[in-house]
């Protein structure tokens, strides 16, 4: 493995992203990797290299790069063999990394936990081999999240204790010693909360709860912190833009930008969630993408609307700072923009959209569940 020294930004790139060429190359991480929508960044770009974490069925959490148009060999980081429970099947989806880089250290972070398990924290620097485990969070997470905010590296999770599953953060200023509570949950619920997005004074987070003896996500909230002074700044209660029929809803992607937020969700109706999930996308669920002003709840309304198949849980909607789109309706892409021809896959899921390119999941075959998946993952490049 090798890590350069990054770029002083990549201000000039973002500015013209819209123009940048697309490579229109579908190009082949792993045939056997995983990653989870919630869990993010799935990738890093450090210079001209980008590296890429996931999780395969037989439980190892690997990373590797591409450089040049040619990948490395995967790199094991984590194993979690010894965790499978072997009478449910294989490796828990839940186990997907998340990686960064981190410009003020100049080093790789990785995080991930099984399920409702302790938190792994590994990093890389240049002249080292191997990934290097810095921090065991002792304790119930699930769903890490890094970000950059103001210099400072940020881990967002949910963590699980007694009867509740919060919202905490940790940073790297303290080398993720210490968390906070940005949400407590009530007793009986957990916060379901989508990817993070970044402003300038702050971190946004758009969430439902998790009514456990209703078997439903419940809502569609959105939050800012301020990680400097450690509390919410304000919150948006978005439900009203769900339709009638929203019985549980789950938020994923959000984007920050030009002074703009824009959230994406999807949701079930009752007797779609209530049926089983059967095969992957037997099951049709809505997808509502909202835009308002940053700090202006009442400015917040629907951009668009539609219906796609769900692959297993609802359908992920993946937005970047450029309040661009992008999700899947199992062999087609629905977006606001022109994106790559590189969509040809029949059963695509969990796109992630990024400004140097896409990594998407793909099915090998017509099943999949929590610890039953077998999938392949691409990139689209820009």
């Amino acid at each position: 493995m090798k890590i350069h020294t990054a770029i002083a930004c990549l201000v000039a790139f973002l500015c013209q992203a819209d123009a940048v060429a697309w490579q229109s190359q579908k190009l082949e991480i792993s045939d056997d990797g995983n990653v989870l929508f919630y869990n993010s960044p799935v990738a890093a770009r450090v210079a001209d290299t980008i590296y890429f974490s996931y999780i395969s069925r037989s439980g190892i959490v690997y990373v590797r790069y591409l450089e040049k148009g040619k990948f490395s060999p995967p790199q094991t980081v984590h194993d979690y063999s010894d965790r499978i429970n072997r009478n449910a099947g294989l490796a828990d989806d839940h186990a997907a990394p998340a990686i960064i880089y981190d410009a003020q250290e100049d080093r790789l972070i990785l995080a991930t936990s099984y399920h409702g398990s302790p938190m792994f924290l590994y990093e890389f620097r240049q002249g080292m081999q191997n990934f290097k485990l810095i921090r065991e969070l002792p304790g119930r997470y699930t769903y890490p999240r890094l970000v950059e905010q103001a210099g400072k590296i940020f881990l967002i999770s949910r963590f699980q204790q007694h009867t509740g599953g919060h919202l905490v953060v940790l940073e790297s200023a303290d080398n993720f010693r210490d968390q906070t509570f940005i949400l407590r949950a009530d007793s009986g619920t957990g916060i379901y909360a989508g990817s993070v997005g970044v402003d300038h004074d702050g971190l946004l987070v758009s969430y439902s709860k998790n009514v456990h003896a209703e078997r439903r996500l419940i809502g569609w909230y959105l939050l800012k912190y301020s990680p400097s002074e450690k509390r919410v700044i304000y919150t948006c209660d978005l439900s009203f833009l769900l339709g009638d029929n929203s019985y549980s809803n789950r938020p994923t992607g959000i984007g920050v930008g030009m002074g703009k937020i824009m959230a994406g969700s999807a949701y079930f109706d009752r007797i779609s969630n209530e049926s089983s999930r059967g095969s992957p996308f037997s099951r049709k669920n809505t997808v509502a993408v909202a835009q308002g002003e940053n700090g202006d709840c009442e400015s917040f309304a629907l951009v668009h609307k539609g219906q796609a198949a769900a692959p297993y849980y609802n359908t992920s909607i993946a937005i970047s700072d450029h309040l661009q789109y992008l999700y899947f309706d199992k062999d087609r892409h629905v977006s606001n923009t022109v994106l790559p021809d590189c969509f040809d896959h029949p059963r695509m899921m969990y796109p992630s959209l990024m400004e140097f390119g896409i990594v998407f999941a793909g099915m090998n075959r017509d099943a999949y569940s929590i610890r039953n998946f077998d999938n392949s993952l691409y990139f689209c490049a820009r």
